[in-house]
C-alpha cells in the first residue's frame, strides 16, 4: 500500500468533484436544477470526491496530473456504470429512500 501523501489525496478529491464542476459548466445557461439543492446529491458528491482522494492515493499517483487525472476517474466511471441513460428506467431500483433520483443525475 503507497504512504499516505495528503497532497495527493486532496487533488484527487478535487478530481473527484470535476464530473459535476463540467455539468455545471455544460448547463450554464439553463440555471441550477431542482436536484442541486437536494441532500442526496451533496452526499453522492461526498462520496464521490471521497472516492476520488482514495483512488488517487491507493493508485499511487506521484504528481499532480496523475492525481487529479485519477481522482476525476474514479468517480465518473462509477457514475456511468450506474446511470441510467440508454437503459429503461425503473422507478423503483433509481431512486433512493430520499425520494433523489441519484442514477438520473449520474446519466446527465
Amino acid at each position: 500500500m503507497p504512504e499516505f501523501t495528503p497532497f495527493i489525496f486532496w487533488l484527487g478529491v478535487v478530481g473527484g468533484a470535476v464530473p459535476d464542476i463540467l455539468r455545471f459548466v455544460k448547463g450554464r445557461y439553463r440555471g441550477f436544477p431542482e436536484w442541486f439543492m437536494r441532500p442526496g446529491y451533496w452526499v453522492a458528491l461526498v462520496v464521490l470526491m471521497a472516492l476520488g482522494g482514495a483512488a488517487a492515493w491507493l493508485g499511487g499517483a506521484t504528481d499532480w496530473k496523475s492525481a487529479v487525472a485519477m481522482g476525476f476517474t474514479a468517480p465518473e466511471v462509477l457514475s456511468r456504470m450506474f446511470s441510467t441513460r440508454g437503459q429503461q428506467k425503473r422507478d423503483s431500483v433509481s431512486r433512493n429512500t430520499l425520494g433523489f433520483p441519484v442514477r438520473d443525475l449520474w446519466a446527465s
